[in-house]
């Protein structure tokens, strides 16, 4: 929780300094972190995220797009950020990108779609889909984090190679990685193709089908 907490922190200190106050003094950021800051409740963490300020994204959003499905989910699906029709609507994986997301869980995975949770690093859509700056993941990453600790999810599948360097702060490639079963904590993440480059890239769906596969073999064996 440490991000959000210098976050809040580095809010106030503005904030003070705006009204003319003067302070020198930074050991406050640096002080031990309390893992309790963040609401163990998705409801609470959603309300925190639409009126979230910490970092710029809040200047340009339109709406932010919040987390969808079954919060004792078995598996969970993690994308990078929102696209521009999401910040219009709020609705997390809509349009053509998200009808095949559907088709992915409900005709390969054979679960209904409100049966897994689905949730971004970013929950808000940066401008002109810029790269998102390491201080807005940084920030947005400690909601999903949280997310992940309330849901337990048995599987991640993390869907394209940035939602895969975003949680686990590193610079694979897709190649490296699609299709992998990660072990991390009490969960197993495997990457896959984002939904959107399934649309343009529509020959690499079998790959995808056999990552999908393998985490339904996956979950049949934990049941």
């Amino acid at each position: 929780m440490k991000n959000i907490k210098n976050a809040l922190l580095l809010k106030q200190l503005y904030q003070l300094k705006d009204l003319d106050y003067k302070y020198t003094d930074l050991s406050i950021i640096t002080e031990d972190i309390d893992s309790s800051i963040l609401p163990h409740s998705i409801d609470k963490i959603n309300s925190m995220i639409t009126s979230c300020t910490l970092c710029e994204l809040c200047c340009s959003r339109d709406k932010v797009v919040l987390s969808f499905g079954d919060k004792n989910a078995d598996i969970m699906f993690i994308g990078d950020k929102p696209n521009l029709a999401e910040n219009s609507t709020g609705e997390i994986f809509g349009g053509m990108a998200g009808n095949m997301l559907t088709l992915m869980i409900e005709k390969v995975l054979k679960i209904p779609k409100q049966s897994v949770y689905i949730s971004n690093i970013l929950k808000c859509y940066p401008t002109d889909s810029r790269e998102p700056k390491a201080s807005e993941i940084d920030v947005c990453l400690e909601y999903t984090l949280k997310e992940i600790e309330i849901v337990k999810p048995k599987i991640i599948i993390t869907l394209g190679v940035e939602a895969y360097n975003y949680l686990m702060s590193e610079t694979k490639t897709i190649q490296d990685i699609r299709g992998k079963v990660i072990k991390q904590g009490s969960y197993l993440i495997v990457p896959t193709f984002h939904p959107s480059y399934l649309l343009k890239n529509p020959s690499l769906k079998k790959d995808t089908m056999s990552d999908l596969l393998k985490v339904k073999e996956i979950i049949y064996d934990k049941i």
